[in-house]
């Protein structure tokens, strides 16, 4: 046997080893000291040092310096490690000198760590370091500049400044929760790579002028700082951001610069609890906007109608709590998308009839306003009967392509499905002007890749109609529909083997209808190409015999409404083939007793609504959902919340209509931060 001391590496003029030693705190327990000499052969093998919620106050100082000689004798076993070429391979669980890895990243967060030494420099190949949730009062700005760091959260600790200089491959910077930060570095805008800034629960009175030099920033969070302006000249610059949240500032102006830099890009802005007293009409560019929200701010008058006529991809609208007299007629112009308007406590005496038309709204709140001209019963009741109230209030002929489809509901089985097939003609012509004419000898060479193309814009809208069955035109090799909205008509049967058959369907929307058997296809065959599918509505749907074929074809989902559809106990597997795929799952209204097992492991599910049902529990399995956005468990029999839920990155927790014994109702009323920051604080200390 062989035996490498530390002298004679030195000697010899070899690298030392930098997870040789460890500098732990003297107040630390036996247990602890052993933790982190174990956390320091783990990282060896992984590359990876994590000591979160050990206690530490410093880091340990193997971790970085190479410099460090072992201090116990127990330290210079693990550094001087006896390799013996008559051992058989395995014979030890700690890693050979030729299979140590350089160390990327350190996770000692959790910990009373109050300073990060100068020395940590050394660590050329580190990537990512999380120093949250500690007592740092200030950072070393050159060691870290010196760094290869991908993303650094020095969120929850006590810092006063951040360096003016920070790391130029710095993607991601997590800086939140610093209750005395009044800045960010001023030469931020070197890190050409940043792509998320997160400073929320700060005290930031204005950013930095280089910031706008991000240009690939991707999401920018400020909310709750004192920030008054953010200059349009700033904004302007982040032209590929596509989530910004300035909520909880004192912001008195739209920030409009990031309509003018970002409107083809920016999908959320979230500008709650502000004082703005206006919105530009510079709003309009903002065309793949899909939520909007302006609740709590000083708004007065009419918003502009560039909203509607720009914002073309708008899904959510909040105004509430201002002081709008008017909602825009031109929200009409969005009835293929909007889905959700919150107007309440507002100064509207009187809505446009026109947004009647939006028959995909899914809520409408005007609660809390003067109107007159509308019953409390019917603005507290189904959005449908609201919805129907003010179609009525159009001029005659101005209702019917939108409610009973462009050429009537009226006549008898035969005249309506004569109008659906001229409907499904004229969106397959649609869709062919859509695409790039060809010459005819060419066409005919790709005739596969054309009907591709054709696919891929061909929208079928046969909506309200009174359908008692689908015409024969939607499901034809030549109509290739890409989306298929059969909602709100009188059907009770689609023949799955025909929807197995459409392999260009990508989008099926069968709500509101009375099927009683299930519509798709099982195993064995082909994974089907939908991504969207609602069921919503269909209250006599019962799943297969086995419910673990039910979407056994349906690998590709990434969005799924059952609401209302039966539930009770959690079906044994129903999710479970779109496990890796599914993003937005609504099971409102459905019976459930508990939440499907399979959701636990969704990692990329981003909405989550399960209002309504008789849930009783909540997995701590939940907190692996670290996509998770959104969570609507109000109305349901909740009773507790596992303390591991806290650390979710949710934006939203529904939690009204529960038996919570376990949170204070003062705790619930300051909103969905301050519920998981409770809950983190009751996570039993290791």
């Amino acid at each position: 046997a062989m035996r490498a001391s530390p002298a004679a590496a030195r000697f010899s003029g070899a690298r030392r080893d930098p997870f040789a030693s460890a500098t732990l705190d003297s107040g630390l327990g036996d247990a602890t000291s052993k933790g982190v000499a174990k956390a320091l052969l783990v990282a060896k093998q992984t590359g990876t040092l994590d000591v979160r919620g050990r206690g530490l106050a410093e880091l340990p100082a193997g971790a970085f310096d190479p410099d460090a000689d072992p201090n116990t004798e127990e330290q210079r076993v693990v550094y001087a490690k006896t390799i013996d070429f008559d051992a058989p391979d395995g014979a030890s669980d700690d890693p050979s000198w030729w299979e140590a890895k350089e160390l990327v990243a350190i996770v000692a967060s959790g910990n009373r760590i109050s300073r990060v030494p100068p020395s940590i420099a050394k660590c050329a190949f580190l990537e990512r370091l999380d120093l949250s949730r500690n007592s740092l009062k200030d950072l070393p700005g050159a060691a870290l500049a010196a760094l290869p760091l991908r993303a650094l959260d020095v969120s929850h600790n006590d810092l006063h400044t951040m360096p003016d200089d920070l790391p130029v491959t710095l993607a991601m910077l997590k800086c939140g929760h610093n209750k005395n930060l009044f800045a960010l570095s001023a030469n931020v805008g070197l890190c050409a790579r940043l792509a998320e800034i997160e400073t929320p629960r700060c005290k930031l009175v204005t950013l930095p002028p280089s910031l706008r030099r991000c240009v690939a920033l991707k999401k920018l969070d400020v909310s709750h700082n004192c920030l008054e302006d953010i200059p349009d000249e700033l904004a302007s610059g982040l032209t590929n951001v596509t989530e910004v949240v300035v909520r909880g500032n004192n912001l008195k102006r739209f920030p409009a610069g990031f309509a003018l830099g970002a409107g083809k890009t920016l999908r959320v802005l979230d500008a709650r609890e502000n004082a703005i007293a206006s919105v530009p009409d510079a709003i309009g560019a903002c065309v793949a906007l899909q939520e909007l929200f302006l609740g709590s701010n000083r708004l007065a008058g009419v918003l502009p109608d560039s909203i509607g006529e720009g914002c073309v991809s708008l899904v959510t609208l909040d105004v509430s709590c201002n002081r709008l007299t008017r909602l825009p007629k031109s929200l009409a112009n969005l009835k293929g998308t909007l889905a959700a308007v919150t107007c309440g406590e507002n100064d509207v005496d009187a809505v446009a009839p026109e947004l009647g038309t939006c028959v995909n709204l899914r809520v409408l709140d005007l609660t809390g306003n003067p109107l007159r001209s509308i019953r409390q019963s019917v603005l507290r009741g189904p959005i449908r009967d609201l919805l129907k109230l003010l179609r009525s209030r159009l001029p005659e002929g101005e209702a019917g392509d939108e409610e009973r489809g462009a050429f009537g509901a009226g006549g008898d089985a035969d005249d309506r499905m004569k109008d659906a097939g001229r409907a499904v003609t004229a969106a397959v012509n649609r869709a062919k002007v859509a695409i790039s004419p060809v010459s005819s000898a060419k066409r005919n060479q790709n005739e596969n890749q054309n009907q591709n193309q054709n696919a891929s814009s061909c929208v079928i809208s046969l909506r309200g109609r009174g359908l008692e069955e689908v015409p024969a035109e939607v499901w034809s090799r030549e109509t290739a529909a890409a989306t298929v909205d059969l909602g709100e008509n009188a059907l009770t049967f689609v023949d799955p083997e025909i929807v197995r058959e459409c392999m260009t369907l990508r989008a099926l929307i069968l709500d509101g209808n009375a099927l009683g058997r299930w519509p798709l296809p099982v195993a064995p065959g082909n994974a089907l190409p939908l991504r969207q599918l609602r069921l919503d509505g269909n209250v006599a749907l019962r799943f297969p015999t086995a419910p673990s074929s039910a979407f056994s074809l349906c690998s590709r989902l990434t969005s799924l409404d059952l609401s209302r559809v039966a539930g009770g106990d959690a079906l044994p597997g129903l999710l479970a083939p779109m496990k890796d795929t599914l993003e937005h799952l609504r099971w409102e209204r459905g019976g459930l007793r508990s939440i499907p097992a399979e959701v636990c492991g969704m990692r990329s599910l981003k909405t989550l609504r399960l209002a309504e049902n008789a849930i009783q529990e909540v997995s701590p399995a939940m907190r692996e959902l670290q996509n998770l956005d959104e969570m609507d468990l109000t109305n349901n029999d909740v009773g507790r919340l596992p303390p591991e839920l806290g650390f979710l990155n949710l934006r939203w927790l529904g939690l009204e209509g529960n038996p919570l014994r376990s949170i204070r109702r003062a705790i619930i009323d300051k909103g969905t931060p301050a519920v998981l920051a409770y809950l983190r604080d009751k996570m039993p200390q290791r």
